[in-house]
């Protein structure tokens, strides 16, 4: 099995809409339910089950990430972080679905 990593995402957006709201951010083609060419980037909604450490169905989407030829853990956390920088939604960075690397709430919006 190869390794992998995810950036789950809570968001009230269809899919479609994060989509291209992700693509934006991250400034390469995401492709929603299909494989986005050499750039190996997957949005789709999780079906997965977790537990206390990993919460997956507190998330709507998840973002598979195939490392491209660079080390998994540094591509992961460079598009979590290009998320987290936008304050718009939940996420939680994971590699194989079982070590959780980084978790961001965004801040409530100032009345």
């Amino acid at each position: 099995m190869s390794d992998h990593a995810e950036v789950f995402i809570d968001s009230a957006d269809e899919l479609e809409e994060l989509s291209a709201a992700v693509r934006e951010v991250l400034d390469i083609d995401v492709k929603a339910g299909q494989w986005a060419g050499r750039e190996y980037l997957f949005l789709d909604p999780q079906e997965y089950e977790g537990d206390r450490s990993l919460p997956f169905e507190d998330y709507r989407f998840c973002l598979n990430i195939d490392g491209g030829g660079e080390p998994l853990r540094r591509r992961v956390l460079d598009c979590f972080e290009k998320l987290k920088a936008t304050n718009r939604w939940r996420l939680m960075a994971t590699y194989n679905l079982e070590e959780v690397l980084d978790r961001f709430e965004p801040a409530a919006a100032a009345e």
